[in-house]
């Protein structure tokens, strides 16, 4: 939306926000209520300003300011000059008729060099040749401020960009260089974390799971560099850039489930390991010693049957 269509919505907002806080004084309204609709009123006013404020250097001759000072008075100027002047005649130089004063008539006036004007005046108006040169002079000097304030507000909205994208650019190098230093901190604190960093940190003696990580941070950082609006992208391009973006987002979301999934059956591994390891332990001696015989009550339903699944191994 343009800048002026954006000042006046927001100064038809504020006019109805003053009808609103008029109408609740009138009937009353509680004080929270009240508050509220002053706040509200405070903003668009406020924001009706700030847009007001960057129309000057957007177009300054559509900004309050110009109408106000320069463009009403120079305004008023020509109607004042018309309502003076329609009291008098002149031959018209094609027909030698009178006529009253036509507006064009003071504008080539006014448009022309001085010495110019002053001997049409002459010739034109006779004795009220100085009246209407007083004219002229009123309405050229109005002209001529306008001109040199929409010329200075040029300048000034060049420098103000200027300064602006200036100030961007060292915002956003400054942005860029704290995302960087972010970025490698975040990094490295998940390769050193002792939940997480076994997960993204190579395994020595594992060459295969060791180029799968290398290929998988290859593949996330590609998906990183690309973005699938750029217009320069062709359709094939950007598609190859969606479905990228796409693997990168569903191994993300498998990442949990499988981390889950791996460390119960981690668990699972490391429990059956040791049922293995005391299955081992408790063979019996192949020198041909018996061995001692337990108690009755003295072992666990347990032992038992790891006892009995000895002697299907025998």
């Amino acid at each position: 939306m343009s800048p002026w269509k954006l000042v006046d919505q927001y100064k038809t907002r504020v006019s109805e926000l003053e009808k609103e806080v008029a109408d609740f004084k009138t009937n009353g309204m509680a004080k929270d209520q009240a508050s509220q609709l002053n706040e509200r009123l405070t903003k668009a006013e406020a924001r009706a300003k700030e847009l007001e404020d960057e129309i000057i250097y957007v177009n300054y001759s559509k900004s309050k300011e110009f109408t106000e000072q320069y463009q009403k008075p120079y305004d008023t100027a020509w109607q004042r000059a018309m309502a003076d002047l329609k009291e008098l005649t002149i031959e018209d130089p094609a027909t030698q008729q009178r006529r009253p004063v036509q507006v064009e008539d003071f504008l080539s006036l006014v448009n022309m060099p001085l010495g110019q004007a002053r001997e049409l005046a002459d010739q034109l108006f006779g004795k009220f040749a100085d009246d209407v040169m007083a004219h002229r002079k009123e309405v050229r000097q109005l002209w001529d401020a306008q001109s040199a304030k929409l010329e200075e507000a040029k300048k000034n909205g060049a420098e103000r960009e200027r300064q602006r994208m200036q100030t961007y650019q060292a915002q956003t190098t400054e942005i860029a260089k704290s995302v960087v230093s972010m970025w490698q901190k975040e990094n490295q604190a998940l390769l050193t974390s002792s939940e997480w960093g076994k997960y993204f940190q190579p395994i020595e003696g594992d060459a295969e799971g060791n180029g799968r990580l290398s290929k998988g941070f290859d593949l996330v950082d590609r998906g990183f560099g690309q973005n699938p609006n750029d217009p320069r992208l062709s359709p094939e391009e950007r598609l190859k850039v969606i479905k990228l973006h796409a693997a990168i987002r569903n191994r993300a979301a498998a990442f949990g489930r499988l981390r889950a999934q791996n460390d119960s059956q981690a668990k699972e591994i490391s429990a059956l390991k040791k049922e293995l390891d005391a299955l081992k332990s408790s063979e019996p001696p192949t020198t041909g010693g018996n061995r001692q015989q337990a108690q009755p009550g003295s072992r666990s339903a347990r032992d038992d049957v790891f006892a009995a699944l000895h002697k299907l191994a025998r």
